[in-house]
């Protein structure tokens, strides 16, 4: 508020009389701030009236003193530690401008100060995406009390950008299989896959973190999933969590809806799935943000442009590896499992799921294939695996566990 030149006159008359600013401030029934303000003018400008006329940022002075700002936010000093510098405050800014020439209020510099300021912040573009064109992954981790204990649980979101349609499962753990197991389902329930698939430099997709390598390195999972769906990888750069902003929103949301909730106990993983479910239905018939219509609608025009599935549901092996026995076999999990004659005292490679153990020479021949024992001390033997023994010891073949088998 500016008030008549007269009252400034007997405002500036009372400080100088030594009255203190609260009892001017009553006296003349004007704000506290009022009375400091023409103090501070003073002191700056040698004026105690107010500026009648508000000089435009692109007025030449104006701009030659915001690239002054802009400059001294971007110098830095050395800090009492080595080799570890700091920026300016803005109180040595104003010093410095000071010191150059300018003459401005403090509160002309602190407007200035915070425009220029504000430039420097990060800002991203609206990325443009093609329907059916990118699918987005993300691991998502919340601690949940889970029948009577407190559990860490994962959500393997997916995103789908174009129409921001979210799919989410709870697992136990963020490995190989249950991304593999999350992906199968994902391609089910969708019917298709994308040309792209956007992942961070996640352990479980890529071999080499380091951003001095400009093609990194997909783990045997990736690799596989690439070639099984033919499908692109997409790595995003480091510390740009913007390349994959959808799913980075969309487990936030999950994270957010449960912290939220009124709900203190899950009695098991499938309550917290089936919980996860209505946050992600309540999610998908929600508008699109730019687009004039609903995500659910979007998504099924986007079904149309992805590519077809494969005949065959991709399936997951661990690998690992194990040393032949003298007798022909090898052991996994407290069980044995027959490798065919004359691979005695090799190391081979196996690999394995929930229901199958493949046993591969260095090629990646499979020697010998096994139904995957659910107990410790199971023999899987195959016949044909015995042959040249048998003739050579055929009287003893009767007595021997192999022929019980």
């Amino acid at each position: 508020m500016t008030y008549k030149p007269s009252k400034y006159i007997t405002i500036h008359e009372l400080i100088l009389s030594g009255l203190p600013y609260h009892q001017i401030s009553e006296l003349l029934d004007i704000a506290k701030s009022t009375v400091s303000g023409v103090m501070d003018r003073w002191k700056e400008t040698g004026s105690i009236m107010p500026s009648r006329t508000k000089r435009s940022i692109y007025d030449p002075y104006i701009y030659e003193l915001m690239n002054g700002i802009q400059y001294y936010l971007n110098v830095k000093r050395n800090s009492c530690r080595l080799k570890d510098q700091k920026p300016l405050n803005r109180e040595e800014i104003y010093n410095l401008i000071l010191a150059d020439g300018f003459e401005v209020s403090r509160t002309k510099f602190n407007e200035l100060h915070a425009i220029e300021n504000r430039k420097l912040k990060e800002s991203f573009y609206e990325t443009h995406y093609n329907p059916g064109a990118i699918m987005e992954f993300d691991w998502g981790t919340q601690v949940l009390h889970i029948d009577g204990n407190n559990k860490r649980v994962y959500y393997a979101v997916y995103t789908f950008p174009y129409s921001e349609t979210i799919f989410a499962y709870v697992t136990e753990k963020s490995d190989s299989k249950n991304f593999a197991q999350t992906l199968n389902r994902v391609a089910k329930k969708v019917g298709g896959i994308p040309a792209t698939l956007v992942v961070d430099n996640m352990r479980i997709a890529r071999k080499v973190k380091s951003a001095t390598k400009h093609k990194p390195e997909m783990t045997r999972l990736f690799e596989e999933i690439s070639a099984h769906f033919k499908m692109e990888i997409f790595y995003c750069f480091p510390y740009q969590p913007n390349q994959k902003g959808c799913v980075e929103n969309g487990v936030k949301r999950i994270k957010n809806a449960i912290e939220n909730s009124y709900i203190n106990e899950f009695k098991s993983l499938n309550e917290v799935q089936s919980f996860v479910n209505r946050i992600v239905k309540e999610s998908n018939n929600k508008n699109h943000r730019c687009k004039n219509d609903t995500r659910q609608r979007l998504f099924k025009q986007e079904k149309k442009f992805f590519k077809p599935l494969p005949t065959r549901k991709y399936t997951y092996y661990e690998e690992t590896y194990r040393k032949v026995t003298r007798d022909s076999f090898i052991q996994f999990n407290g069980s044995k499992y027959s490798v065919p004659e004359g691979y005695q005292g090799q190391k081979l490679k196996i690999s394995y799921n929930d229901h199958v153990l493949r046993i591969l020479y260095k090629d990646g021949k499979v020697l010998a294939k096994h139904s995957l024992a659910k107990k410790k001390h199971t023999r899987r033997q195959r016949v044909w695996h015995i042959l040249h023994r048998i003739q050579m010891k055929p009287k003893g073949f009767k007595d021997s566990e192999e022929y019980r088998l």
